[in-house]
């Protein structure tokens, strides 16, 4: 399945999770409203249409780029056994930059 992202949306594949599991598999509380999620930009949307002058305004982050996301937010899907989130632009909270 491939997936094109639309407007400001931005599809990005999260890490896998392994802070937040403890030794028995189970879920350790609290440990998902301290610590964000990271993942990589999968694919971008074209940015949103203005009103005035019937342009777009450029998404900031690229395919392949390394983010930084807050937990609760955007849609989250199962692409090819991997999980993926899609979210606004403006739901990401920084770019990593190595």
């Amino acid at each position: 399945m491939n997936l094109r992202s639309i407007t400001d949306k931005v599809r990005i594949r999260l890490d896998a999770m392994d802070a937040e599991f403890g030794d028995s598999g189970i879920v350790r509380p609290g440990v998902a409203l301290e610590a964000p999620r990271f993942g990589t930009v999968m694919s971008v949307g074209a940015g949103i249409r203005r009103r005035y002058d019937g342009g777009r305004d450029p998404v900031n982050v690229e395919e392949g780029d390394r983010v930084m996301v807050p937990w609760g937010t955007g849609r989250k899907y199962e692409v090819m056994g991997q999980q993926h989130v899609i979210m606004r632009e403006t739901d990401i909270i920084a770019v990593v930059e190595q």
